[in-house]
């Protein structure tokens, strides 16, 4: 009649033994705005333990008066944040360059030409994010700041409604390009004035925008109804979430390594260079995992 008893204290060994959740921000610390998780080397509010300070970039504050709160860089209240991850990547929501027309075929006070200047720390992702052009018959541009580095687009024509396809971004109703590397800073143009279709019940407005490939499908309704059917906004206006590869920008990850006083990568952690314009990465060696940001933060497993 023993065993019984024996099983108790067993069962209890197995359960203590089980791996705790590890931290991913700096002791008393918050770690979290809303629903949105937020990971050392980022960090909320004033206390600089709480962030890593060489750039403005990791700074955050959480803005309580929208709801859910709402996550930003200290001192960018126009650019929410909605997710990080310690992989280096990072998704924000921003505008996109509008081209509106009233009923009467006037013009709308809209922008068609947006700046979107991010912080040192990031940079346009390449490999998630696509330019993109809605309308018919719609010119759309991008480039860097200068327009000296690079200068790209696209055009989209509708002969007709009935030839526009839902899934298709190939031209027709809607167009996209890639983006090259290492850009912080674009500046989206939409031309229009060579515009010879325009029909205010079935395009009233054209957009051209950056966007994360997960998150976009264009669908023909879009010509006429994008504005109710995404997802978010900013002081009512459409905004869409962008692909973000963030990085500890200041050295390379030889470089880093022979200054450790400044060195990103704590125990168990080893740095590897950005793929997406300078800098370094920290990652936790082979059989610990956790955030390689923080002093012990990688554990074995």
């Amino acid at each position: 009649m023993l065993w019984p008893l024996l099983l108790i204290p067993v069962l209890f060994l197995e359960w203590s033994m089980a791996a705790p959740l590890l931290s991913q921000t700096k002791p008393g610390c918050p770690d979290r705005c809303g629903n949105i998780s937020i990971p050392y080397p980022f960090g909320l509010g004033e206390d600089p333990s709480c962030f890593r300070e060489e750039t403005s970039t990791f700074q955050l504050y959480c803005n309580d008066s929208y709801n859910p709160p709402r996550l930003f860089n200290t001192g960018d209240a126009s650019t929410p944040i909605i997710n990080i991850t310690l992989q280096g990547q990072a998704t924000l929501l921003l505008w996109p360059a509008t081209y509106c027309f009233y009923s009467n075929g006037t013009l709308t006070d809209d922008s068609f030409n947006v700046i979107l200047k991010m912080r040192e720390g990031y940079r346009f992702s390449y490999t998630r994010n696509k330019f993109t052009a809605i309308g018919c018959d719609t010119s759309a541009f991008m480039s860097d700041a200068s327009g000296l580095n690079f200068q790209s687009g696209c055009y989209s024509f509708c002969k007709s409604i009935s030839n526009v396809l839902n899934g298709s971004c190939s031209g027709i109703g809607c167009c996209q390009t890639a983006i090259p590397k290492d850009v912080r800073i674009l500046n989206l143009t939409q031309d229009n004035r060579y515009s010879r279709n325009f029909s205010y019940t079935s395009n009233p407005c054209r957009y051209a925008f950056l966007v994360d490939n997960d998150w976009f499908t264009f669908y023909v309704s879009d010509l006429w109804n994008f504005s109710k059917r995404v997802e978010y906004k900013i002081n009512n206006i459409v905004a869409l979430p962008v692909a973000m590869d963030w990085a500890i920008r200041d050295l390379t990850c030889e470089e880093a390594k022979r200054n450790r006083s400044s060195y990103a990568c704590m125990q168990h952690a080893s740095c590897i260079d950005s793929s997406n314009g300078p800098g370094y990465l920290c990652r936790c060696d082979k059989g610990y995992e956790g955030n390689p940001y923080l002093d012990n933060g990688c554990q074995g497993v």
